[in-house]
């Protein structure tokens, strides 16, 4: 995919659980989910890696060679990439709306939302990769120099507030 490009993708279902992608530019990619929920992927130019969900809308595209994209779901369908790219998904979209939505563009999403970022340290990766019940624990419970020698009563430090 070239930069700065808008470029349209269909999907199609294989019959052992993988994904047959279509890009409008010539890119014709493999996928599958390996039960981490991490889309592995492969394509026609000889590129190989790994599509991640994070939270906050955001995908880490990994390529085996060490290169990293960031992309952001900016809604409708639309994915824009760090490097300038933007995707959009017209799997299963009548005609009319796909041409509407190329019409309209991404430019008009783009506005409204944050882009993706530039790059991520491991820290924010991995704030991004945990569960959100998982965070909120964590920011609920207080250090282990807050709470008094045999006081396991955790939950009850933060009732003590409000």
């Amino acid at each position: 995919m070239s930069r700065n490009a808008e470029v349209t993708f269909v999907d199609e279902l294989l019959s052992g659980g993988g994904v047959f992608r279509r890009y409008s530019d010539g890119v014709k990619e493999w996928r599958w989910r390996d039960p981490d929920g991490v889309v592995w992927w492969r394509d026609n130019r000889q590129h190989h890696g790994t599509d991640e969900a994070l939270r906050e809308r955001l995908v880490k595209r990994s390529h085996l060679d060490g290169r990293v994209v960031y992309g952001r779901d900016i809604g409708f369908g639309w994915t824009a990439w760090n490097d300038g790219r933007r995707t959009l998904n017209v799997t299963g979209s009548p005609s009319g709306l796909a041409a509407m939505l190329v019409r309209v563009g991404s430019y008009a999403l783009l506005s409204a939302r944050r882009p993706p970022p530039l790059w991520l340290s491991p820290t924010e990766e991995e704030r991004l990769r945990r569960r959100p019940e998982d965070r909120e624990r964590e920011d609920r419970e207080p250090p282990d120099d807050l709470v008094r020698a045999g006081d396991d009563h955790r939950d009850d430090l933060l009732d003590d507030f409000g």
